[in-house]
């Protein structure tokens, strides 16, 4: 089994972590705090919080800084001839060697078409947000006569 295209990917990772990393430092500091508090004092448990309160919120960084990612990496046609040798290439090489060289477009679209594939399978359209459910109606008749009295 041929297995020279593996420091070629932790290459790729690696250099693509941080661009990731730089994107979702700065969606997850925007996230207020108040929100994971709230969620806290109205007892929700520590993985609901995490599910139901924080993931939404940082759900559009995540999209964001994974298809920058994507698209970043796939300018890396260069990389696994300079890092994993001329014998280990990625797709996105080919796409470039049949359009360039060898003028098979059909061959390059089909596989600028394998490239581009899970990019509309990311994109979803944004949830609206409902309003918040109004607040209940203020107590009548003797219960609120009752609070009148417990407060004077």
């Amino acid at each position: 089994m041929n297995s020279k295209w593996i420091p070629t990917m932790c290459y790729q990772c690696k250099a693509e972590c941080a661009i990731l990393a730089r994107v979702e430092d700065g969606v997850l500091k925007e996230i207020p705090a108040n929100t994971l508090r709230a969620a806290a004092s109205l007892g929700a448990p520590p993985h609901v919080r995490f599910f139901r309160v924080y993931l939404p919120l940082a759900a559009p960084g995540i999209a964001a800084g994974a298809l920058m990612v994507f698209i970043l990496a796939l300018g890396y046609y260069i990389t696994p001839a300079l890092v994993g040798g001329g014998g280990d290439q990625m797709l996105s090489y080919f796409v470039a060697k049949y359009t360039m060289e060898t003028g098979n477009w059909g061959l390059a679209a089909a596989l600028g078409g394998l490239v581009a594939f899970p990019l509309p399978l990311g994109a979803e359209e944004p949830k609206k947000h409902e309003p918040p459910p109004t607040p209940a109606p203020a107590p009548t008749g003797s219960g609120a006569a009752a609070l009148e009295k417990l407060k004077a």
